[in-house]
């Protein structure tokens, strides 16, 4: 599961997305440090984020339409946490 979020979060990162801040400032006891999902092991939770500016379409009837456009790159996270986390 550790790698196929690894991409989903690679592919957030694509699209300006992120997974916020991390919770540990080291990986968890118990983990190799060096494990190749080091990083992503350093969040409690998840959280996807973005910052960007006002868009155009905000003032708009196309909002909706940007909306969805625009978060539907998150169906991936939702997914595996609906896989994953039952």
């Amino acid at each position: 599961a550790g790698k196929e979020l690894a991409k989903i979060a690679a592919d957030m990162k694509e699209h300006k997305f992120d997974l916020g801040m991390s919770h540990y400032k080291k990986v968890p006891r118990g983990y190799d440090p060096d494990h190749e999902n080091a990083e992503l092991l350093k969040y409690n939770g998840l959280v996807a984020m973005t910052t960007m500016k006002v868009p155009a379409a905000f003032h708009s009837k196309k909002l909706l339409d940007y909306c969805y456009g625009r978060y539907e790159k998150l169906y991936p996270l939702n997914g595996w946490i609906l896989k994953y986390m039952k």
